[in-house]
This record gives C-alpha cells, structure tokens and sequence, in this order.
C-alpha cells in the first residue's frame, strides 16, 4: 500500500498501483513517448493528427479533445462564473472548483494522518500535516537558528523580526 487510494474492483487497483512504477509498455511509433496504459497511447497519438485538433478561435490554442478546448474557453475568455454556492458568495467558472470549495462548509474529513488522529477536509493540508511528525527543517532563518519544516511557517517566524523591529522604530 504506497497511497490512500480505494476501489471497489480489483482491476481499477490493479491499474491504479501501476502509476507507483516507472513501466512503460506502450510505446509511439512515431517518437520516443512511452506510456504506462494503452489509453494514455491513444491519447498521446492525437497530437500527431493536426487536422484533429480543436482550435481556440480566440487565442490559437490547440486541443486533442473537445472538452479540452471548452474548459479552456471557459477558464481564459469567459468572465462568467456560473457556479455559485448556496451557503457563502464564492463564484466559479469551473464546476469541479465549486465542488472542491464546498467542503470547507462540511464537518466531513475523510483524509486521516496514520501517525495521530488528525483529520484533514483536504489531501494536500494532510500532507502539509505529515511533514509536522517528520524531523526534516530545511527552511532557516537567515537572522537566527530558527529552522522550520514549512516554507509558510519560516515566512511566519520572519515576521516576528519584523514585528520586533517596528516596534524598536516606535518607541
């Protein structure tokens, strides 16, 4: 078990444990990619039939596939945002941006640290979490021999200097 992902069929985990390994077995006759699943393959094969490509007529931008081009439009051209929320004035373009926002109004924490009991709403804040149990401090001060594991928590020691600093200037 290298990650948290599930499935409910063997064969979607079996494919899934394959991103853990560097075997590329599906390879581009026409250069040097290599590819990990046959589907990858077919989507890579796409860019070398430029007449098949989705064109963005307001920048130039190409696309192998239709709802490529689309979600560009949307996230580059377009200034609506469609996607509102029921409980706060948050706005989005984007439909998966507006699911992904509507966890902060939930209680629900599916991402759980295997060294606490700590619970996160987010992937990524639990492996912000995980960095905490580890011993690893590569960010340092350059004003003391303070060192933190977080870029943001060195950038939060930096301001207590500041801080310092002003309030040395005021009196």
């Amino acid at each position: 078990n290298q990650c948290d992902y599930k499935a409910k069929l063997k064969s979607n985990l079996k494919r899934h444990n394959l991103i853990h390994l560097d075997i590329r077995n599906y390879c581009c006759d026409r250069c040097d990619f290599k590819a990990k699943h046959q589907s990858s393959l077919k989507r890579h094969n796409l860019i070398h039939l430029d007449s098949k490509l989705y064109v963005c007529y307001h920048c130039g931008y190409k696309a192998r596939e239709k709802s490529y081009l689309k979600r560009h439009i949307e996230v580059n051209h377009l200034n609506t945002k469609n996607y509102n929320c029921d409980l706060c004035s948050y706005k989005t373009k984007l439909k998966n941006r507006l699911n992904q926002h509507s966890l902060v109004h939930s209680d629900k924490r599916d991402f759980i640290c295997n060294r606490c009991n700590y619970r996160a709403k987010f992937k990524n804040t639990l492996r912000r979490h995980i960095l905490t149990h580890s011993n690893s401090r590569k960010y340092s001060c350059d004003q003391c021999d303070y060192k933190a594991g977080q870029k943001t928590n060195l950038k939060r020691h930096i301001l207590t200097h500041l801080n310092r600093a002003n309030r040395r200037i005021e009196s």
